[in-house]
Parts: C-alpha cells; sequence; structure tokens
C-alpha cells in the first residue's frame, strides 16, 4: 500500500504540471466565487473527516496517506477552479478526472484502513478508469475558451 500511495503522490504532481501548463489569470463574478466556496467547504469537510478517521489505522503511513489526500485536495480544488474561471470542455474534462480520481482514491484508503466492502470495491473500479479516460480527453481536446458575459451575474 505505501508503494502505491506513493506512486500516486508522484503522478498528482506530475499531473498538477497539466494544470499549471494551461493556467490563465483567474476572473471570477459573484455567482463564481460563491459556488467555488460552497463547493470547496464541503469537499474541505469531507477531506476532514476521511482523514480523521483513517488517521489512526494507517500508523506510519499517515504522513504519506496526508500528502496523498491533500494533492488531490489541491487538484480537485484547483481543478474547479480553472473550469469555473474558463468553462472551457478541455477544463472540464479536466475537472471530472480530478474528481473521479478523488472519489476513487478516497474510497480506495476508506476501503483499506477503515472498512472493507465489496461496494467500494466496484465503484472503484468503476471511477478509476473513468478517470483516466476523462484524463485523456482533456489531453486530446483543444482548448476553446467559453466564458461569456452571458453567464455572468447572480
Amino acid at each position: 500500500m505505501r508503494n502505491r500511495m506513493i506512486a500516486s503522490v508522484i503522478g498528482y504532481i506530475m499531473i498538477s504540471f497539466f494544470l499549471y501548463y494551461n493556467h490563465r489569470s483567474f476572473k471570477y463574478n459573484s455567482r463564481d466565487v460563491f459556488t467555488l466556496l460552497l463547493g470547496s467547504i464541503l469537499y474541505t469537510f469531507i477531506f476532514g473527516l476521511t482523514y480523521s478517521v483513517i488517521r489512526e489505522p494507517m500508523g506510519s503511513l499517515g504522513l504519506i496517506g496526508f500528502l496523498h489526500l491533500l494533492m488531490i485536495y489541491i487538484l480537485l480544488i484547483v481543478g474547479a477552479m480553472h473550469y469555473i474561471n474558463i468553462r472551457s470542455e478541455k477544463s472540464l474534462w479536466f475537472f471530472l478526472s480530478m474528481l473521479n480520481f478523488a472519489v476513487s482514491d478516497f474510497m480506495l484508503l476508506i476501503d483499506v484502513f477503515y472498512i472493507q466492502s465489496i461496494e467500494l470495491k466496484v465503484l472503484r473500479l468503476i471511477c478509476f478508469p473513468t478517470a483516466l479516460i476523462f484524463l485523456v480527453r482533456y489531453m486530446t481536446t483543444k482548448d476553446q475558451y467559453l466564458k461569456t458575459e452571458e453567464t455572468e451575474g447572480f
């Protein structure tokens, strides 16, 4: 499990370079800020709850587990920020990929360190390949800026 978590952290660091490469300056309206705050608060709650439950059973893997969860947390939040900022098809694929990776990794850690369940394994078998498909779609889609003045306002 240790090697799997280290490989995931390294993979997420490499994925963060894709996000950095496609970075644009952020321009948000009040609706965008509200959406980001609501999503970030919900995801922060899920992150904190999950880590508090699996921290003790992880034992010596606690630091690697925290880095693993933190990397996917950062990628999902920044991916959401990126999508809300430009609303392009390419940024949507990245956000959906990170969302599926997050769900898959959270289920993996809960399955391994908290409660083992066949349902979590099955859901993970659905989410992880879907995340990879979305990541491939992200890499093969041309970037087109779709955010317009029509979508603004609150």
